[in-house]
């Protein structure tokens, strides 16, 4: 086991990752820190500027906890979110959906990957 990290998650620098796939030039351009990960767990950090794309999610549920921005989304299923800091998300493994990302979005999140599908 790793020694515990403190991290100010609303300040902490982040690394530029691109930009959302399908996303028009220049738009939803991200940047994430992962804080801890494991084979079956991943913890960190990530951001997203304004765009709109769409997420296709493997074999992993993730829990999302947001702490800044302004974004509308939308499931595949029609299901609809109002991203706001303080609010909580959790979609299932599989999920699809689109992102409208009005105002920066600062995301904490935590990755379960599908421990069957290794086996």
């Amino acid at each position: 086991m790793r020694d515990m990290d403190s991290v100010d998650v609303m300040w902490a620098p982040l690394t530029a990752t691109g930009q959302m796939p399908g996303a028009p030039e220049g738009e939803a351009r991200t940047a994430e820190r992962v804080l801890y990960e494991d084979e079956h767990t991943e913890i960190g950090i990530w951001e997203v500027t304004p765009g709109g794309f769409d997420a296709v999610h493997g074999r992993y549920v993730e829990h999302m906890h947001f702490l800044a921005g302004d974004a509308l989304v939308t499931g595949s299923d029609g299901s609809v979110y109002q991203v706001r800091p303080g609010r909580t998300l959790t979609v299932p493994a599989g999920w699809s959906g689109r992102w409208d990302v009005r105002s920066t979005v600062r995301k904490t999140y935590v990755l379960v990957r599908d421990v069957d599908s290794e086996a």
